[in-house]
């Protein structure tokens, strides 16, 4: 976190993490999609079901209102990833994590 000293590298490392995270979203929807829950089965990158859960609660929520940005295409690939980290926490049959995004996505709403 040291390494992080103006707005302009917290900025990029921002798009790092929503550019990973989404990449790995997409992928689990699609093995998904093709009737293979690889993300309840399996995990992913040595994470069982419930860490990757986390994972994509925690980040998912300030993903969705970064969509809230100026620029509307970064905004609209914004919101597109959030979408896909809310249905992986779904499909990922993790209690704590269905728990986790109800908790996260009302207290963003009152």
């Amino acid at each position: 976190m040291t390494l992080i000293d103006s707005v302009e590298k917290l900025k990029q490392v921002a798009w790092v993490l929503l550019l990973s995270l989404g990449y790995v979203a997409l992928d689990l929807n699609l093995s998904y999609r093709d009737g293979f829950n690889r993300l309840h089965f399996i995990g992913f990158g040595g994470m069982d079901n419930n860490c990757v859960a986390v994972a994509m609660v925690t980040v998912r929520g300030w993903r969705f209102f970064w969509g809230f940005a100026r620029r509307v295409a970064g905004a609209l690939a914004r919101f597109a990833v959030a979408a896909l980290m809310a249905h992986c926490v779904m499909f990922s049959l993790s209690r704590g994590g269905m728990l986790a995004l109800v908790v996260t996505v009302g207290s963003r709403s009152c």
